[in-house]
């Protein structure tokens, strides 16, 4: 047909001027929700939240993260909430704006690795997989109503992995404008993810050191790469001195406390248990290429890294489903097949054409079976934070000064595992009162929070400093204290620290006049462990100040 083929020409002409529309429309729309709803909602892990909050509030006060407090995470985790907050003044704003600003970066970055490699439909499509990873605030394999912003960085180290892998497919230009537009993606990403989570970093680093194997053209963005990103790093360290080496020093705690792989030989069967759709779709898509594409050994080391460095990562994070960066496998796959068709056509192999293009459609069919899952409950994820949604009007507003408009939702109950035989807020004071359950419901979390900031408005002083024995530490920031140097940012037992190699020093309390121990911490474990740590420190340095129904006060002792 003359006419579809003119209009397949057309736009492939247009491909990225397509891609960058649509990527502004998606931009426009995302920040319409974000101006139209001035509301923050969440369902799941509020205190995590309250992390990166306090996290900007740190760096309002002067304070950097690794010099000034203790974290696993990078730089950019903390200045990009930093500018959210500088740019809204609102902590409820916060961390939507700090996902529209990432968006932007990111969808930025899809269009520089399209430009010139990608067909319409495969821009189209990654455009809409980074925008939903980017802008619907679930972690991967969440469902579509545990909304949170907790661990944000993860979803951004996806939307780059999703990027980046896709600089394996050949460019149809390799001149210098393509190289830059190439370098940038890789650059960015690579000083993005080190200062964000080292974890991806690594991801990134190896597999562009794999694209060396490529072809000339590759190794020279590669070695640009590398070189940008040595230049940033020193640059780092001379505008902040002794950065780095701190930065390294927390990520060395963090691995001491949790080690690289998570489960034995069980939860290694439930993770492929969990991932098996997943799995057999780029099975296929592995096996129909093969039918149709010469596969070569480096595309199957291409293969096996994306879906092995997705596996790894997803352990690392702590989460069982949604290999998000198995797409661009998909993409390479769909753009050899397409490639293979146009070349057929200019040769004349009217046969060897046709069979092309249907393999091209059942990629795409495979693709889009692949993506149907994580594109929905993301999409409904956004459905949902709008503010005339049902679960929205079902939430109940914080009552807390420095958070207008931040909602938690009514019915959710996240109690972990520790007594399976119950789940519902109606039994939590019976596993609460035994001490039995690990977490709290995130709508009594937040009631404990308002407790503890009317308690210490009573029994706080101007310039007083507040540390805490649980997970998180939201006082400071929800009343405007100095927060302490030298304490940790979040307390995860086995994650950012333990009981053996990694306990926090006396120090983490150095500059604390106020310590909060709560009766019914996020979790026991944390708790119990910290006050074991910190117990000689607490006895000789703390005394009791008040007392509550979720709160003990310790004040520290005036030198006689």
């Amino acid at each position: 047909m003359p006419l579809f083929g003119e209009l397949r020409a057309w736009l492939r002409e247009r491909a990225t001027w397509l891609a960058a529309g649509y990527s502004l429309l998606l931009l426009g729309f995302s920040a319409l929700l974000l101006w139209k709803n001035q509301a923050i909602y969440l369902s799941v892990w509020v205190h995590d939240n309250f992390t990166y909050m306090d996290g900007a509030y740190r760096l309002t006060q002067g304070q950097l993260p690794h010099l000034d407090f203790i974290t696993p995470i990078g730089l950019w985790g903390y200045v990009l909430p930093f500018l959210g907050l500088k740019i809204t003044g609102s902590y409820t704003l916060m961390l939507p704006l700090t996902d529209l600003i990432f968006m932007a970066i990111a969808l930025g970055l899809c269009l520089a690795a399209a430009w010139q490699r990608l067909g319409t439909l495969s821009g189209l499509l990654l455009v809409t997989y980074v925008w939903l990873v980017s802008a619907a605030p679930l972690n991967a394999g969440d469902t579509a109503n545990y909304i949170s912003y907790s661990m944000f960085y993860n979803r951004y180290g996806w939307a780059l992995l999703l990027v980046v892998f896709t600089l394996y497919i050949d460019p149809q230009s390799t001149d210098k404008k393509k190289a830059l537009s190439d370098v940038c993606v890789g650059a960015i990403a690579l000083v993005m993810l080190l200062y964000l989570k080292v974890s991806y970093f690594a991801v990134v680093l190896a597999f562009l050191a794999m694209l060396c194997l490529k072809s000339k053209y590759h190794r020279k963005v590669a070695f640009y790469c590398f070189l940008i990103l040595a230049v940033c790093v020193i640059s780092l360290e001379l505008i902040m001195p002794g950065l780095n080496l701190a930065y390294f020093h927390d990520l060395r705690l963090a691995l001491q406390s949790s080690g690289a792989v998570r489960g034995g030989k069980y939860a290694a069967i439930n993770f492929i248990y969990k991932n098996l759709f997943e799995l057999l779709l780029i099975s296929a898509v592995i096996w129909f290429s093969t039918r149709i594409i010469k596969f070569r050994l480096l595309d199957a080391c291409f293969v096996s890294y994306v879906t092995l460095s997705s596996c790894a990562i997803l352990n690392q994070n702590a989460q069982n489903s949604n290999l998000v960066a198995l797409f661009p496998i998909c993409l390479w796959a769909m753009e050899k097949a397409r490639s293979q068709s146009g070349q057929a056509v200019g040769n004349q192999r009217e046969g060897s054409a046709k069979g092309n293009g249907f393999a091209y459609a059942g990629l795409v069919a495979l693709s889009v079976l692949l993506l149907a899952q994580p594109f929905l409950d993301r999409a409904y994820g956004l459905v949902i934070m709008n503010a005339r949604s049902r679960p929205m009007a079902q939430s109940r507003p914080m009552a807390l000064d420095k958070l207008p408009n931040a909602y938690v939702y009514k019915d959710s109950d996240y109690i972990s595992g520790i007594d399976r035989d119950s789940y519902g807020l109606a039994e939590l004071f019976t596993i609460r009162e035994r001490q039995r359950r690990g977490w709290l419901a995130e709508l009594e979390y937040v009631e404990t929070i308002e407790d503890g900031v009317a308690l210490l408005k009573k029994n706080s002083r101007p310039g007083d400093s507040v540390a805490i024995m649980d997970m998180v530490n939201p006082f400071n920031f929800l009343l405007d204290l100095h927060p302490p140097r030298g304490a940790y940012s979040f307390f995860h037992l086995n994650r950012t620290f333990n009981l053996a190699k990694a306990r926090p020093k006396p120090a983490a309390l150095a500059e604390a006049s106020l310590v909060m121990i709560p009766n019914y911490p996020i979790e026991l474990a944390e708790r119990n462990a910290l006050l074991q740590i910190f117990a000689p420190v607490l006895r000789r340095d703390f005394a009791e100040a008040a007392r509550d129904r979720y709160w003990t006060l310790l004040r520290r002792k005036t030198p006689s």
